[in-house]
């Protein structure tokens, strides 16, 4: 009986590690994912604001 509970303390521990480091990396991923949006939306009304420079520049 000792061992099968050793066991399972054993066995719930690891799954519970494994759910912590899935979790960790779900929310770097997020956080990538939202950092980049952030970044690529910059980017654009740089785009933007270039292209409109250019518009009336040459009228």
């Amino acid at each position: 009986m000792l061992l099968s509970t050793h066991f399972y303390s054993l066995a719930f521990k690891e799954t519970t590690m494994n759910r912590t480091i899935a979790l960790g990396i779900v929310m770097m991923v997020t956080l990538l994912l939202v950092s980049g949006c952030n970044t690529i939306r910059g980017a654009g009304e740089d785009l933007q604001q270039g292209g409109e420079a250019i518009q009336r520049a040459a009228s």
